[in-house]
């Protein structure tokens, strides 16, 4: 699993998730325009988008909730860059996958 998605790979796997998943909901938006913080181009800003998410996982009956951060570069009001932070340990820990250390 890579953790850097390009436009194309994102989009199928975010069809992908939906297709796994009976219902998708984000809660608790906010959003804060980070702009002033940073040294940016003339045409540029910084907007970081933080959301409660959770779905619900039809073939097992389990509901999976989890924070999500996104981190949008923006150049003349369109996105030049997303970096789309989670935690995919918890989401999977929550659909009952267990995590084995390595031995030593």
């Amino acid at each position: 699993m890579t953790d850097t998605l390009r436009r194309k790979a994102l989009i199928e796997s975010w069809k992908s998730t939906h297709q796994r998943n009976d219902i998708m909901e984000m809660y608790q938006q906010k959003v804060y325009d980070v702009s002033n913080q940073e040294k940016l181009l003339k045409n540029q800003s910084l907007v970081l988008f933080y959301y409660d998410a959770k779905f619900h996982n039809s073939a097992i009956d389990r509901w999976v909730e989890f924070p999500v951060h996104v981190k949008f570069l923006l150049q003349s009001d369109k996105i030049l860059s997303a970096q789309i932070i989670m935690n995919q340990s918890d989401v999977q820990q929550q659909l009952g996958y267990t995590i084995i250390p390595p031995k030593n």
